[in-house]
């Protein structure tokens, strides 16, 4: 009865997340990501820990296996579908599109966040290539009164977007983990791992303000600045450590960051995360982090929760709370999927915009 009411619980916060989802994650990370990001602590299936924290390298077989790519797409003021239409579109006509970003999405500012990662991994190393990219558009006063309306202000020459297109490759990203040996017997587990990322990013800044012409087709120009890029070393610290509680209660450590790369422009913080998990049973995990201890980039203490059950060995269901928004998502005979309205960042991200 317990399990069926569990089910029940998963799914209901499933179905409400689902009604407003607008974006979308698939392969690797995307189990933990429907739990709401958390799972730092997790040891019971270690490949996929592996991911978020580089320690659980070290509980791997030795055996070297591909890594399912993982591709995620995450959207702030618009709906992401919107997003992939448009983009549809530019892939047709490349031309002018940042001022075509600027028509379609300076009503309010607006993120776009995409990211793919896959390799390979076991123990005690694994070696990704993970890329990610980001648009912002960030439209004035006056500006959003033309998007909103299609009417020019009274004074158009106070009319300004400003889009920034970023992206980061980190090629390779490796990672080494292994357990500390006086840990091995009665008084349960630690390992402890590190990912160092070699990362390259570039960005440019482009100004979207009103031409002068009233010609509709005409009426927006761009300033013209130079691409910029930037290459550095980054390196994470991970710890685990799994208690020989029949619950098999676990402990994680998280830094992101610990080595900063520098990019330039594109700043980078240390980011301190700390989780839980817990295994009640065979078929059910708890998971609870807090993530960004020390308020990296500015930004709140995240506490993210989530659950997991499998009715079948086959089939997980899974639902989360990332301090946000709700979480939820299904793992299908090894294919993982995570919807929500507001997807969790992870904490073990390449780069941070």
């Amino acid at each position: 009865m317990r399990n069926v009411v569990l089910a029940v619980l998963v799914a209901v916060i499933g179905l409400i997340a689902v009604s407003a989802s607008a974006e979308v994650n698939f392969g690797g990370d995307a189990r933990f990501l429907a739990m709401g990001g958390a799972g730092i602590a997790a040891t019971d299936s270690p490949r996929q820990t592996a991911l978020m924290n580089p320690a659980a390298l070290g509980m791997l077989p030795k055996r070297v296996r591909f890594v399912l790519p993982n591709i995620s797409l995450r959207a702030e003021g618009a709906n992401a579908n919107d997003f992939i239409d448009f983009f549809t579109d530019v892939l047709t006509n490349p031309d002018n599109v940042e001022e075509d970003l600027a028509r379609e999405f300076g009503k309010r500012d607006t993120i776009f966040d995409v990211g793919a990662a896959t390799g390979i991994s076991g123990s005690p190393l694994s070696l990704l290539v993970d890329a990610e990219a980001r648009v912002r558009i960030s439209p004035n006063a006056a500006f959003r009164q033309w998007a909103q309306t299609g009417v020019l202000p009274t004074d158009p020459t106070q009319m300004e977007a400003e889009v920034w297109i970023e992206q980061a490759l980190a090629m390779p990203s490796l990672s080494l983990g292994f357990q500390v040996p006086k840990f091995a017997s009665g008084k349960g587990d630690l390992w402890i791992g590190t990912r160092v990322r070699l990362v390259r990013g570039e960005y440019l800044r482009r100004t979207i303000t009103w031409s002068g012409s009233l010609d509709p087709d005409n009426l927006l120009q761009t300033s013209n600045e130079p691409v910029k890029d930037e290459s550095g070393l980054g390196a994470d610290l991970g710890i685990i450590y799994r208690t020989d509680n029949p619950s098999r209660l676990s402990y994680g450590l998280v830094v992101t960051n610990l080595l900063k790369p520098d990019l330039g422009e594109i700043e980078q913080d240390t980011i301190w995360s700390i989780g839980i998990a817990m295994q009640p049973n065979s078929r059910t995990l708890l998971v609870a982090d807090l993530v960004n201890l020390t308020q990296a980039y500015g930004d709140d203490r995240d506490l993210r929760l989530g659950v997991e059950f499998k009715p079948h060995k086959k089939i997980a269901l899974r639902a989360g709370y990332s301090g946000e928004a709700l979480t939820t998502g299904i793992g299908l005979f090894g294919f993982d999927f995570a919807f929500s309205n507001d997807t969790p960042l992870s904490v073990a991200r390449t780069i941070r915009f």
